[in-house]
């Protein structure tokens, strides 16, 4: 499941990087980035909130969850600034670094993943 929830930000990063390449990002995709509830692993996050809200694996997942988010729209921000070619370069580097599409939270996220039921699991 580690692999799926890390996958899903690649998947995103990565599509990020083709709007950012086609020069199709507009202002929205800046609120999107920010917005850390839209994405796959943001959805599943907010879904078992009540359930986990006070596990302190959560918690942690959760606040880098949303700080991956602000970078990235704060990076968005940059490129519509016009310095797009820096922006790119920040997100590709996302991309290569094994810590950079929410991988820095692996071990936290194993250790959550490990511990909730299938049926949290399933919601995934």
């Amino acid at each position: 499941m580690v692999d799926d929830v890390l996958n899903a930000h690649i998947e995103y990063v990565l599509d990020t990087l083709g709007k950012m390449k086609a020069g199709t990002v507009r202002a929205a995709d800046v609120d999107r980035a920010r917005c850390d509830n839209l994405c796959r692993i943001g959805r599943w996050l907010e879904t078992v909130s009540d359930r986990y809200m006070d596990n302190i694996d959560y918690i942690d997942v959760c606040a880098t969850h949303s700080k991956f988010h602000n970078d990235l729209s704060r990076i968005l921000e940059r490129y519509l600034g016009g310095d797009r070619d820096v922006s790119i370069e920040a997100v590709l580097a996302i991309t290569m670094n094994p810590n950079g599409c929410f991988g820095s939270i692996a071990g936290k996220l194993q250790t959550f993943c490990g511990g909730v039921d299938g049926e949290t699991k399933g919601m995934f």
